[in-house]
């Protein structure tokens, strides 16, 4: 997002994905048709990362059809940038337990993704908690491409509660972008990271 666009709270929209600016000729945004979806491409030499903030409206019958049309934005980001793999994360409204959550799980079979949240996590995960009522749900999710599951984790920060949502925390490691593979002509070499390729998150 330009910082020109930054605003503050709800009223504005409430998506926004913020990078280290060191970094910032090695992304662009990358413009959707979906309001309810920020997309940028993560450009690192020899990989292309797709990363997607979402906001999704609430599970009601109105808003069904809606929401039908966010899941298939997803699917439509990823199979039309070019890309290796991708990220999708923040607040979709839907909770395992509810239908709708069917419609995001058969996308994600068809697209070959995984949820890893939902995969990783114990089963009375939540990340939501109504001021209202004290009930609690879990409405924020990760999905990432079937090559980043094994190099992802995922966590409920508990203990970071600022608004009726919990933070929820993605870690994925990009090995091949990262790393520099020793040199074993060298019998001195020692493996190092390369700084330089890694991002704050």
């Amino acid at each position: 997002m330009e910082s020109s666009h930054v605003r503050i709270g709800r009223p504005y929209g409430g998506l926004c994905i913020f990078y280290n600016s060191n970094y910032h000729n090695r992304v662009s945004e990358v413009k959707i048709s979906n309001v309810h979806c920020n997309t940028v491409l993560i450009n690192l030499e020899g990989e292309k990362v797709l990363l997607v903030n979402v906001y999704f409206p609430c599970n009601t019958p109105d808003n069904d059809e809606l929401i039908t049309e966010c899941v298939a934005s997803v699917a439509a980001a990823w199979n039309t940038v070019e890309c290796n793999s991708i990220i999708v994360v923040g607040d979709f409204n839907l909770d395992p337990k509810v239908s709708k959550f069917n419609d995001l799980l058969h996308m994600c079979s068809m697209e070959k993704l995984r949820v890893v949240d939902v995969e990783k996590l114990p089963s009375d995960t939540h990340t939501y908690i109504s001021n209202q009522s004290g009930h609690s749900s879990w409405l924020d999710h990760c999905l990432v491409s079937e090559n980043l599951f094994n190099e992802s984790s995922v966590s409920v920060l508990e203990e970071y509660l600022t608004s009726d949502h919990l933070m929820l925390s993605i870690s994925v490691t990009l090995k091949n972008s990262c790393y520099v593979p020793p040199d074993q002509s060298d019998e001195n070499y020692e493996p190092r990271l390369r700084w330089n390729k890694l991002t704050h998150g």
